[in-house]
């Protein structure tokens, strides 16, 4: 048996295993513990998320007489702040350790700088499962998944000047992929708890992933050799040794002819060809369909995009001079205290400037749900419903940014593979590693799924929980009740279900349309993102049935 055919049968048995033991578990232990919130009249609303950060700066009054557009503008000012301290601090920290750690581009570009474009998502998440004990980490990340998949695929489409023809290979596997990490998600919370070694099996699957990634190159030829057209190929290896040759050329001649200012400058422009060839392997895409000058565009990249932050230089393009002049406080303070990698004076301090621009996103995350929950709660949204459509929509800024550049430079295949790209690295690691360590905390403690505080008694045979504000029910202590992380709506459960299928949807409508992206297509996959969304919202919104219980009002 082949080293392939053992990987899979291991993989196949794995997610067979946890469905089973899903299925028991849910059989088992919840008789118990759903019996008696089912004979408990008092148990039908959940504690508001709001009541587990401080108050803020207004009452819940004020808020509604128009205190909430304040709210509004702080959090569009926050993810303006996360991407300025993630694009200027956190990825060109990573791009130094990915560097200084001799990573191959395909295994940095899953692993750090995937990490740099989903920082946002991955430390909201974070923030969900630690902080706020909700569902907004999961309709994050599962309504960034719609998002990056329908919707900036179809802007790729629309902004697109001419019908691009793709290559069905790289699309196939990291859309393939990424229907495997989804119908794991679905086994893993289909009884609405994730124990830590289905945690566990989402970070290994992630690995998985990076070690496809790693053998891309084996993998695309070994395909191309079983179903390819032999002179197809042959055509593309010929053009692949002439856009190499122009690499080569166009990099020599970039060297003696232009000589960077600073260290920092270098470090930009290594950056940028770590993309550049990370994103190439990633697409793979059809050499024949490009010219060759379009690989000597790419050198054309400056690092404007990136320019290093003065306080006493303003912009020389005046509609540039309000958004410097809005975003001044934050970078001032962000200037004062992350010491940036990009400068020759703080070259050798990048892991600094990670770890201070870590700390910096994960304050702005903080305060993002911070304000997400508190304008939720003003407005009567769920939790799940403000992640899946503002949280969602908001952290995936980037995306929608890059895949502009991308599509508008010749290369709406590299914006695709990235978008795609993120999203397996947003499920598998963005959700995997918050559980698994809210689930390796949770051994030091008894945790039941309600909030529970126990009674001052020796005998200590009961806890209380919290139905409501004012209802206090007694239940028993269930010694055998095993450590996991609650999903709180059954209707995230039909979301993922509805996610797969858009998925699948993208794909089958990919190759009917002969793997082109056209005008029509894009329109297509709008109305398609907007139906998700609103089908899964309708979910939150108990239109179909009741799926979570409702929210505690004092």
């Amino acid at each position: 048996m082949t080293r392939r055919k053992v990987l899979l049968t291991v993989l196949f048995g794995t997610v067979f295993q946890i469905f089973f033991s899903k299925t028991h578990t849910l059989s088992t232990n919840e008789t118990e513990t759903n019996e008696w919130a089912s004979n408990n009249p008092k148990n039908k609303c959940e504690s508001a998320s709001i009541d587990q950060f401080p108050s803020l700066f207004f009452t819940e009054q004020q808020r509604r007489n128009g205190g909430v557009l304040l709210h509004i503008a702080l959090i569009l000012y926050s993810f303006a702040a996360i991407e300025i301290v993630c694009d200027d601090y956190f990825a060109s920290a990573l791009e130094k350790i990915s560097y200084n750690l001799n990573l191959t581009p395909d295994v940095a570009g899953a692993t750090f700088m995937a990490l740099a474009t989903s920082a946002s998502e991955f430390f909201t998440s974070i923030v969900g499962v630690f902080f706020v004990k909700s569902d907004i980490a999961l309709g994050t990340i599962l309504g960034s998944a719609v998002f990056n998949v329908l919707f900036v695929i179809a802007l790729c489409a629309l902004i697109s000047t001419t019908v691009c023809e793709l290559d069905a290979y790289p699309i196939v596997r990291d859309a393939g992929f990424y229907c495997i990490a989804v119908a794991i998600l679905f086994i893993i919370i289909y009884d609405q708890r994730v124990y830590w070694y289905e945690a566990l099996a989402l970070v290994v699957l992630y690995f998985i992933y990076v070690a496809i990634l790693k053998f891309n190159d084996r993998i695309s030829r070994f395909i191309r050799r079983s179903s390819g057209n032999q002179t197809q190929r042959k055509s593309d290896e010929h053009h692949s040794e002439q856009l190499q040759s122009l690499n080569d050329h166009a990099e020599l001649e970039q060297n003696l002819t232009t000589r960077p200012r600073s260290v920092s400058e270098s470090v930009v422009m290594n950056t940028i060809t770590l993309k550049q060839q990370y994103m190439k392997r990633r697409s793979t895409y059809k050499p024949c369909q490009k010219r060759l000058k379009d690989t000597l565009d790419n050198h054309q990249i400056v690092a404007n995009a990136t320019e290093i932050f003065d306080p006493l230089k303003l912009p020389t393009k005046k509609y540039k001079i309000l958004k410097w002049t809005l975003m001044y406080p934050v970078r001032l303070l962000m200037h004062i205290t992350i010491p940036d990698c990009r400068k020759e004076v703080f070259h050798n301090y990048y892991m600094l400037t990670f770890v201070m621009s870590t700390i910096w996103v994960a304050g702005l995350a903080y305060f993002l749900v911070w304000l997400v929950v508190t304008v939720g709660s003003t407005l009567y949204i769920p939790d799940s419903i403000m992640g899946l459509t503002i949280l969602a929509v908001g952290s995936s800024i980037e995306e929608i940014f890059s895949a502009i550049v991308m599509t508008r430079r010749g290369h709406p295949e590299m914006a695709i593979a990235g978008s795609i790209g993120s999203n397996v690295f947003d499920i598998l690691m963005g959700l995997g590693i918050p559980w698994l360590f809210r689930n390796l905390m949770r051994f030091t403690y008894q945790q039941t799924p309600y909030e529970t505080a126990p009674l001052m008694d020796d005998s200590a045979l009961a806890t209380l929980t919290v139905g409501s504000p004012n209802d206090i029910s007694v239940m028993p202590i269930n010694a055998n009740i095993p450590y996991y992380v609650e999903i709180h709506s059954r209707g995230l459960v039909y979301s993922t279900i509805v996610l797969f299928v858009a998925i699948l949807t993208f794909l089958l409508t990919f190759f009917l349309n002969r793997c082109r992206l056209t005008k029509f297509y894009g329109v297509f996959l709008i109305i398609a993102w907007l139906s998700v969304i609103i089908l899964m919202c309708l979910f939150e919104l108990n239109v179909f049935g009741r799926f979570h219980a409702e929210t505690c009002r004092k």
